[in-house]
């Protein structure tokens, strides 16, 4: 996991989606992960987290089950975050 200051940014199109969802991307990230996990609840979600072999597994275990992985934390639970945004986002940035 990378120290505060040397985490990576998010790909613009996950910081983009992100603060759609209301979480700043900038944040350090002690304030990152908490908001990431705070949106995931705000939208019924309920996950768990660990770090192997190939980096960050995010398990979303309600309202379904699904698995997220990254090699940093914060794009694992992001990416959680937006498979829980699809409802919110299918009118907008993904609509064909």
């Amino acid at each position: 996991m990378a120290e505060e200051g040397d985490r990576p940014p998010f790909p613009a199109d996950l910081g983009m989606t992100v603060a759609r969802a209301g979480v700043d991307p900038t944040l350090p990230r002690k304030p990152l992960l908490k908001a990431l996990r705070s949106a995931i609840a705000d939208r019924g979600g309920y996950c768990d987290f660990d770090m192997d072999r190939r980096g960050w597994v995010v398990w979303l275990l309600a309202p379904e089950r699904e698995e997220f992985w990254a090699q940093e934390l914060e794009q694992s639970l992001a990416w959680c975050l937006v498979w829980l945004m699809t409802d919110e986002l299918s009118g907008g940035a993904f609509a064909g």
